[in-house]
């Protein structure tokens, strides 16, 4: 899972601290691009300090989710395509 219109990896530790409540380890979670939007941010504070900043290599990322699978792969976007339209592939 990549995020979208991240904030400063924030985003993307409350996502890694939701998929943990829900069993879901195995899902790597990947911080997007920053596009320097703060006005809609309401979960400041809630994923505990335990829970790590996620990396932010989108392109790995996907490269290592192609590689693992046959066939065809479809990228879901809900937010900014920002992190697909940065990417190289």
């Amino acid at each position: 899972m990549v995020t979208g219109d991240e904030v400063d990896g924030e985003r993307a530790r409350f996502v890694r601290y939701l998929l943990g409540l829900v069993g879901r380890a195995d899902v790597e979670v990947v911080a997007g691009a920053d596009l320097g939007n703060r006005r809609l941010w309401f979960v400041d504070g809630v994923a505990p300090a335990r829970v790590p900043r996620q990396a932010t290599d989108v392109v790995g990322a996907v490269e290592k989710v192609c590689a693992a699978v046959e066939g065809p792969v479809r990228w879901v976007g809900i937010g900014p395509l920002t992190n697909l339209a940065a990417s190289p592939l």
